[in-house]
């Protein structure tokens, strides 16, 4: 379990994040909960601890996250080098956001790539969950094929960045 820290407003906290089948347990400066994922969709999650249902999404802006709960959006800033298993986090590497077989790999090493554009689908619980370049680029490798089956957090695509840094 790695450590993320961010800044929310003034505030700065560290987060881990482990996922086990369809449980996630957050620790968040300290203070651990354990959530039921309900549903999965890419960025989307809705999850839940009792009788309590959380709905989070997140979308990158830059070098920060967009975070959406329960209809409230926050601007979360990644605090030094990126220390967490999320991939997104990073703009020179795509990893597995979750554990699931790959179905298709759209780009081969050497390709350049447009923010967005789609570099592979995963399937997880019978769902597709595109994962597209965090940046404008050039695709150094690709370190999965089709069929495989990937853990949450490894490195399947590496890129170079040609946007400047935000």
């Amino acid at each position: 379990m790695k450590n993320t820290r961010f800044r929310l407003g003034e505030k700065e906290h560290v987060v881990s994040a482990v996922r086990l089948g369809a449980r996630l347990v957050l620790t968040l400066d300290g203070q651990t909960r354990e959530y039921e994922v309900i549903h999965e969709g890419g960025t989307d999650f809705v999850l839940r601890h009792g009788t309590e249902q959380l709905q989070v999404s997140a979308a990158r802006i830059g070098a920060a996250l967009k975070v959406t709960t329960q209809g409230e959006c926050a601007r979360v800033e990644i605090v030094g080098r990126r220390a967490s298993s999320a991939a997104v986090l990073s703009r020179d590497v795509v990893e597995a956001p979750m554990t699931g077989k790959v179905v298709l790999i759209a780009v081969q090493p050497g390709a350049s790539v447009q923010r967005g554009e789609v570099l592979l689908v995963l399937e997880a619980m019978k769902m597709e969950h595109r994962l597209v370049a965090p940046c404008t680029g050039l695709v150094l490798s690709v370190s999965t094929q089709v069929g495989s089956i990937v853990d949450i957090g490894m490195v399947l695509v590496k890129l170079r960045s040609s946007e400047e840094s935000t």
